[in-house]
């Protein structure tokens, strides 16, 4: 990736590592959304560090840049979900492309990810608030401020969850 220039990307940094322990070196002072790896690395390879990545960092994903058109790296490199695998020499073009394709998916899952949360929220809150709401719905019964028709009693069981078919009678007991 040496002589490219990344400075129209939408990068906030762009760190280097020698090797695999630099490279976890790397994460553990960063958060690394895209990683660009070569399979041949002195002490380990690509393939070891994308295992470590994708229990360490699952939220990075990986693009091999290599010299290696060998069917079994890129066999293992698929089965471990990396991103793409590319092969030298490359158009510098296509390598960024790639890069902004790696981030905008990081993008999604991060947005994905929000969302889930923000949801988990929000069913917490309406399962923390469920016993007062149904308690309001049946004071609203009793107190004839909704109608007792079939369709707004089945809604409102199905709502609050309550365990009743609209047909049911229900004797209520004031206490």
């Amino acid at each position: 990736t040496e002589g490219i220039d990344w400075s129209d990307m939408p990068l906030a940094h762009v760190l280097t590592a020698y090797d695999v322990k630099e490279a976890k070196r790397r994460f553990a002072e960063y958060p690394i959304h895209v990683l660009l790896s070569d399979i041949d690395m002195p002490d380990d390879n690509g393939i070891e560090l994308l295992r470590w990545v994708n229990e360490e960092s699952p939220e990075t994903e990986t693009i091999f840049l290599t010299g290696h058109a060998d069917f079994g790296y890129a066999q293992q490199a698929v089965q471990l979900d990396s991103f793409d695998y590319l092969l030298k020499p490359i158009d510098h073009a296509l390598l960024k492309s790639t890069v902004l394709k790696a981030l905008d998916k990081v993008r999604k899952n991060e947005e994905l990810k929000q969302f889930h949360e923000t949801y988990a929220y929000y069913y917490r809150q309406w399962n923390t608030q469920l016993p007062i709401l149904a308690e309001r719905f049946w004071q609203d019964v009793l107190h004839l401020r909704i109608p007792l028709t079939h369709g707004h009693l089945a809604s409102n069981y199905s709502l609050y969850s309550i365990p009743l078919a609209p047909e049911q009678p229900v004797l209520p007991v004031l206490i």
